[in-house]
């Protein structure tokens, strides 16, 4: 088990931690509620039946929100800020400055252990250039090696990838990629159709994109840079 930076806090950070992670939690819940009603609302309109909303809501209810829930149950306040600050559920900017800057330690702990080695760098040595709306600024690294991720696998085999393409090529759990994926859907850097394999669309010109970087550490296999495009 990997130790956490010691960080001190005193009565008022811990009560604005325990009032972030509860954001936190709502947004994700929130994000996957979004999925729900996307299905409740096909049922209305007759393309669902019940029996396949009913099949959505168990899948619900036994999936994400019991992730969700024991996750947030059992992590440290400060380590689910930590977290959801890294997947962009969370804008560091959001935060007061001096309890992000009491987090700093613990937040590029959370990104060494969920990046590629190259976004790890590159979030140690931002790009100063400015571009258009969408550029790598406005990404997190780890959103950002998503999306090269996505966007090198439809270069290579001509279809966009299913979300267990992007488990197996970064060796994370089906919850993970699934709210990473409701996350770039949020932040406006890709589109897709609920319900619809395969129905990923990227928003994000390719010369805005990172390049893929390796396997992050403690990965089934390395990739050497490249996506694994499997059926």
């Amino acid at each position: 088990m990997v130790k956490q930076p010691a960080a001190e806090f005193n009565r008022k950070d811990r009560k604005l931690l325990r009032h972030w992670a509860g954001i936190a939690w709502d947004r994700e819940l929130g994000a996957e509620l979004e999925e729900l009603g996307a299905a409740i609302e096909k049922w209305k309109a007759g393309e669902l039946s019940a029996h396949d909303v009913s099949a959505v809501i168990h899948q619900f209810h036994d999936g994400a929100a019991r992730d969700l829930y024991r996750f947030y149950t059992h992590a440290s306040p400060e380590s689910a800020i930590a977290q959801a600050i890294v997947n962009g559920i969370i804008e560091a900017s959001e935060l007061p400055a001096e309890l992000l800057a009491t987090l700093a330690p613990l937040i590029e702990l959370h990104m060494t252990l969920n990046l590629p080695e190259a976004a790890v760098q590159a979030s140690l040595e931002p790009d100063p250039v400015e571009t258009h709306a969408h550029h790598a600024a406005d990404f997190t690294p780890l959103q950002g090696q998503y999306l090269a991720f996505i966007d090198s696998y439809e270069r290579l085999s001509g279809v966009a990838p299913a979300e267990a393409n992007i488990q197996k090529h970064f060796g994370v759990t089906p919850p993970t990629v699934h709210q990473m994926v409701l996350t770039l859907e949020r932040r406006g850097f890709i589109s897709r159709i609920p319900g619809q394999a395969r129905s990923i669309r990227l928003l994000v010109q390719h010369d805005d994109l990172p390049q893929l970087g390796k396997r992050p550490p403690g990965s089934p296999r390395a990739n050497r840079g490249r996506p694994i495009v499997s059926n």
